[in-house]
């Protein structure tokens, strides 16, 4: 702190602050109290006291007036934050509604919600698929779930037919089907629930179709004459119809392979346990980046928390994604299994018109639900399928323990086979 010099009385200050520094708006601060000056150069009256130099900006107390009680001007602390959060919107409302732009985009949407399918660990699966033809309805509801060493499949078959319909027989048919692979071995379980009573409906059928036969040659068969027959039948298959309903079956490739006196399925199950590998999936996600086909098309809206579009297919960049497959690993694997050639249907033949829906989540971008709809040439065939999707969610397999193995029931089907080609 600064002190005055030992000055005459009448003597001004050594600095006084200029008046146009003075805020006249501001309070009168007196910012310390005055020091006394040194008694023994001074004379014994009392002395006015000389105040103590002020910054630049502060004003002198005017001589007479009372002491005021020291005020200090508030800082303002909160100004910087308030700028740097300005800052920071400014910039997000930027950058971040246009990354919002761009992860919101439709095609980014499809293109996420396809490699969410085809990278994810597990997943289930449940729903729906009808086939409408004139003179039938079959529709199949499933359940579907897998993880990384298993898949488990329920698909329950049910058939409706009007009365003047050829498949009226098995108006009413319904049965469901039970598949387990086992992807370390790549081994199929397989299981026919109500296989007995889809026999039934078989066997009257083949009946009701020879007694029309008979009939169109002249020949009358009677209640007693169809009954005979029927117990026929039935002494030729229903042992074996019933050992095999419900009764887990094991199924492994060199079993198909002992069928058909080739290796293909044993080929191709090798090639298959290496698709599996993490390297080997990212190969055909990278594939498919690079020719991909599958484009947004009309918006469908958001529905329960998803984006819905109709796709749109690139039928060229199909075909080069398909060729480029024959270029990968797994695709080099499995041409080497020298799988015989088939004919090749025309895909207008099969479906004309086809039409496929995807709703994917909007936030995580993965798919909720997927719908197909598609019909022939004359519109005699329309088919349709609703799946709803649920990935990688905690998912168990349980890998049948009482299942047969083909050896065990070879000797079985040949035999119904063989019934069934003797009716």
């Amino acid at each position: 702190m600064i002190m005055p010099e030992d000055k005459p009385l009448n003597e001004q200050p050594a600095e006084q602050v200029p008046q146009d520094e003075v805020q006249p708006s501001e309070p009168l601060v007196e910012s310390a109290p005055a020091m006394p000056v040194n008694p023994s150069s001074q004379p014994q009256q009392s002395a006015p006291v000389m105040p103590v130099q002020q910054p630049i900006g502060s004003a002198q107390p005017m001589m007479g007036a009372p002491a005021m009680t020291p005020v200090q001007k508030p800082k303002k602390k909160w100004l910087l934050p308030v700028i740097i959060l300005s800052i920071v919107v400014l910039v997000l409302s930027g950058g971040g509604i246009g990354a919002y732009a761009w992860y919101q985009s439709p095609q980014k949407i499809v293109d996420d919600g396809l490699m969410s399918m085809m990278s994810a660990k597990s997943g289930k699966l449940d729903g729906q698929a009808t086939i409408s033809m004139d003179d039938a309805k079959i529709t199949m509801t499933f359940k579907s779930q897998s993880n990384d060493t298993a898949g488990q499949q329920s698909v329950t078959i049910k058939i409706e037919a009007p009365s003047d319909s050829p498949y009226s027989v098995v108006d009413g048919l319904e049965t469901s089907v039970d598949v387990v692979l086992d992807q370390q071995d790549m081994t199929f379980y397989l299981r026919v629930n109500d296989l007995q009573a889809a026999y039934e409906m078989y066997r009257d059928a083949m009946i009701e179709t020879l007694q029309s036969l008979y009939t169109g040659y002249g020949y009358d068969i009677g209640d007693a004459e169809i009954a005979a027959f029927r117990d026929q039948i039935d002494e030729m298959m229903m042992p074996t119809v019933k050992k095999l309903d419900g009764q887990w079956l094991k199924l492994n490739a060199s079993d198909i392979d002992q069928t058909t006196s080739t290796d293909v399925m044993s080929c191709v199950s090798d090639a298959l346990k290496k698709a599996s590998d993490d390297s080997a999936v990212q190969e055909i996600i990278d594939t498919y980046k690079a020719n991909a086909f599958v484009n947004p098309g009309e918006s469908l809206g958001t529905k329960n928390g998803s984006v819905g579009y109709v796709l749109d297919f690139d039928q060229n960049k199909a075909a080069a994604f398909r060729d480029a497959l024959k270029e990968t690993a797994i695709g080099k694997d499995i041409a080497a299994c020298d799988i015989p050639d088939e004919d090749t249907v025309e895909s207008e033949n099969v479906a004309a018109e086809a039409t496929a829906e995807l709703w994917v989540d909007q936030w995580s971008h993965q798919v909720r639900h997927i719908t197909v709809k598609g019909s022939n040439d004359d519109k005699s065939v329309n088919v349709t399928m609703d799946l709803n999707v649920e990935l990688n969610t905690d998912v168990t397999v349980e890998i049948p323990s009482d299942a047969k193995t083909f050896d065990e029931i070879q000797s079985d089907i040949e035999n119904l086979l063989s019934a069934t080609g003797s009716i």
